[in-house]
């Protein structure tokens, strides 16, 4: 992954990526509203105007072609389609954009942790975390519990 990208090699390979997987693409003036239809192979993303809305592209295309990204539970989808658009990104993240992210997934943790109907795979979503902050994965269940309890107590 290059440190520098340009303007046009964002948008070059979101382009390249829609064509590539055949997917329709309709605009969401606001990158909260961005979304995918696996279905009909559709996605509502925004202009691409920093390294956020980038990504967020990126996210919304895995849930088109993914399979971790549509199947299992919303918490798992969601950190799914994070991990590949970071994997198949062309630049890293930069701070704002891993905030963005963040926001996104403690959001969907403290949706899910409200109704313990919901099942999730805690390992995954402190992983994700871990991920985008350069952190080394957690290599044990104290690291994961320890970690776990830092984002709950965030998230609270």
């Amino acid at each position: 992954m290059r440190s520098e990208v340009s303007h046009k090699e964002l948008l070059t390979h979101i382009d390249n990526l829609v064509k590539e997987f055949n997917l329709r693409v309709e605009t969401a003036y606001n990158p909260a509203d961005s979304f995918a239809r696996r279905s009909v192979k559709t996605i509502s993303i925004p202009f691409i105007v920093d390294i956020e809305t980038y990504y967020t592209c990126l996210h919304e295309i895995a849930h088109c072609i993914y399979s971790k990204a549509w199947y299992g539970s919303t918490m798992d989808i969601e950190c799914h389609a994070w991990l590949w658009a970071y994997e198949n990104s062309i630049i890293p993240p930069d701070k704002k954009c891993i905030k963005m992210i963040e926001n996104s997934l403690e959001g969907y943790y403290n949706y899910v942790k409200r109704d313990r109907r919901f099942k999730y795979d805690i390992d995954l979503f402190i992983n994700t975390i871990f991920l985008f902050n350069g952190i080394k994965k957690a290599n044990n269940k104290k690291e994961t519990d320890e970690a776990a309890q830092k984002c709950k107590t965030k998230a609270a």
